[in-house]
């Protein structure tokens, strides 16, 4: 689609030989070209006929006021009163442009226009979305042909990484349990599993699309269940996906429950906050070291003194032997 197909503004007609007018030559200043112009442009932005006030239009065009008073002379702006047959009375204070909706469009033409292009937009979006969705349809019927879900190579590749026990034929052992129902150990991905799934319910494949291992999903449901918190399936998906985050990173179990506890506690928090939650629970585990005391040189001088009269002064030994005998 080119740009000109995606601008939606509005547009005014002018003839090439607007500036040969003959009530334009009459006037003979190009700034009233300019002023007959600027009207014309007010009108189609705002919708209103061709009626516009003459002293908003003056000052958007910037010229001088009499240039309006010579565009109602020559006959192109008509002021309440005129005598035009062809041209409708304005408002007080307002003038219309002469033989306007003989060249532009109406009020109601654009509004028209703009609804049939709104509907024009969201049908060619319906049927954008629509084929991107067959396709992905065909894709999955396609990877299903030979009785296997789509999800297959990528649920095993999780539970072989987990170590997790298999059962024979290649399907993984049901590990995950949906809301109110066990779910079979295809996971029920198949096509007449996947018509009659309880709504609100998870799947192996569901769980592996998301990215995170089973066991960071396993501690979110507990955590969930444990605290009482009734979320939705997709919020425990989510959050269980930024938990996976944090243990694939060698992250804690202690700080990644006290993450879990205080984004609980903070109203409309987001999953993807969990892991600056994370940081913060073991920032505040950390324990607080002292900062060191800077020392000065007069500091250093003082406390030398200090010590010096702290030590006791020296006795000659003759001295202290007389001082014995008497």
């Amino acid at each position: 689609m080119n740009a000109r197909a995606q601008d939606r503004r509005e547009y005014i007609r002018l003839s090439v030989d607007l500036p040969l007018h003959p009530k334009l030559v009459e006037i003979d200043e190009p700034a009233a070209g300019w002023l007959y112009v600027t009207g014309l442009c007010y009108a189609g932005q705002h919708l209103t006929d061709g009626e516009i006030p003459p002293a908003a239009v003056v000052r958007l065009a910037g010229v001088h006021k009499r240039l309006a008073d010579r565009l109602v002379e020559v006959g192109l702006w008509h002021r309440l009163g005129h005598n035009c047959p062809d041209c409708p009375q304005p408002r007080l204070g307002h003038v219309i442009v002469h033989d306007y909706l003989e060249h532009q469009r109406s009020a109601g033409e654009a509004k028209a226009l703009r609804d049939a292009r709104r509907e024009a937009g969201s049908k060619g979006a319906a049927k954008r979305w629509a084929k991107q969705r067959d396709a992905v349809e065909d894709q999955v019927d396609d990877t299903e042909s030979d009785g296997k879900p789509a999800a297959e190579p990528i649920a095993s590749a999780i539970a072989d990484a987990m170590h997790e026990p298999r059962q024979a034929g290649s399907n993984p052992m049901p590990e995950v349990e949906g809301e109110g129902e066990l779910l079979p150990p295809d996971g029920g991905s198949s096509p007449a599993r996947r018509g009659a799934r309880t709504r609100g319910t998870t799947t192996a494949a569901e769980l592996a699309a998301t990215a995170s291992r089973p066991d960071a999903y396993r501690l979110v449901t507990a955590w969930r269940d444990q605290t009482g918190a009734a979320y939705r399936p997709a919020t425990i998906r989510a959050l269980a996906k930024q938990a996976d985050g944090i243990l694939r990173d060698g992250g804690a179990l202690v700080p990644l429950r006290a993450a879990l506890d205080e984004w609980n506690r903070r109203a409309g928090a987001r999953p993807g906050l969990l892991p600056h939650l994370y940081d913060d629970a073991v920032k505040a585990a950390q324990p607080t070291a002292r900062p060191p005391v800077r020392s000065s040189a007069r500091g250093e001088k003082v406390r030398g003194w200090l010590a010096l009269a702290a030590e006791p002064a020296p006795v000659d030994a003759e001295q202290f032997v007389d001082g014995v005998r008497a």
